[in-house]
């Protein structure tokens, strides 16, 4: 078993006193559609949703115009979210080969601005071929698309394949070379510490609560399923403020 545990650290320092996060590992209500809450993802390319624990690509989404009709095309990706209309916003559109049913559980958080990066692999190449080549395709797509590359793509990217999470090179390396799937990577959040074990529990590190993502064998896991808590309180400095506040909306008002 891998556990692969992301935990957000906050700020580096007190300056500010004040460290605004917000809501994490959000469930999707189902009606016809999957709902969000859109004060929470107010944007497309700034979502990471999962469907029964497996990560899924965004779509970018192309609208054409045809008889006396809007149309909405997504070729690529697993979803696609829709904020020209009010009536679209909130709903999750989700391909339709994917395996939903009823009791399907849909988990979402916002994400920075990230279109990602998606390619295809059909099996059939020599061992080893997949770890090498669909790396490689990645960080060419990386690369293209402008993105900012350090070299090492598991250090600033979470790779996935058919949704599910490889944290390290390691992972990626056991895969069968026949698989057949989407193979993406999606930018890292920042100011965080990442776990990766074959033990379950994670002692000593300093993290917010309820500001953990947690995969196990490369699947996302509801935060419910785990107990946090910490070991106990040490005052570095004292006589300052320093609060983290979640949040899901925030409006400000003025008069003019």
């Amino acid at each position: 078993m891998n556990y692969n545990y992301i935990m957000s650290t906050g700020s580096a320092s007190l300056s500010g006193s004040r460290y605004k996060l917000e809501e994490r590992n959000n469930t999707a209500s189902k009606s016809q559609y999957y709902n969000i809450d859109y004060s929470v993802i107010s944007g497309i390319n700034m979502s990471r949703v999962s469907l029964n624990s497996q990560t899924l690509f965004q779509a970018q989404p192309f609208y054409y115009t045809g008889t006396s009709q809007v149309y909405i095309e997504a070729p690529s990706g697993d979803y696609y979210l829709d904020f020209s209309k009010q009536a679209s916003k909130g709903k999750i559109f989700l391909d339709e080969t994917l395996p939903v049913n009823n009791s399907g559980v849909v988990l979402y958080d916002k994400t920075e601005v990230d279109t990602g990066v998606l390619t295809m692999h059909t099996g059939g190449n020599p061992t080893g071929a997949l770890n090498d080549l669909t790396e490689d395709l990645i960080t060419q797509g990386l690369l293209a698309g402008g993105s900012t590359y350090s070299g090492d793509l598991f250090s600033g990217w979470d790779v996935f394949g058919n949704g599910q999470k490889f944290p390290s090179y390691d992972e990626f390396t056991g895969l069968d070379p026949q698989v057949t799937g989407k193979f993406f990577a999606l930018k890292k959040p920042e100011k965080i510490f990442e776990y990766n074990s074959g033990a379950a529990d994670s002692f000593g590190q300093k993290f917010i609560p309820n500001q953990v993502d947690a995969y196990i064998n490369g699947t996302e896991q509801p935060i419910s399923n785990f107990i946090l808590t910490y070991t106990g309180v040490s005052l570095v400095e004292v006589g300052k403020s320093a609060t983290a506040e979640i949040y899901k909306k925030e409006t400000t008002s003025y008069n003019l």
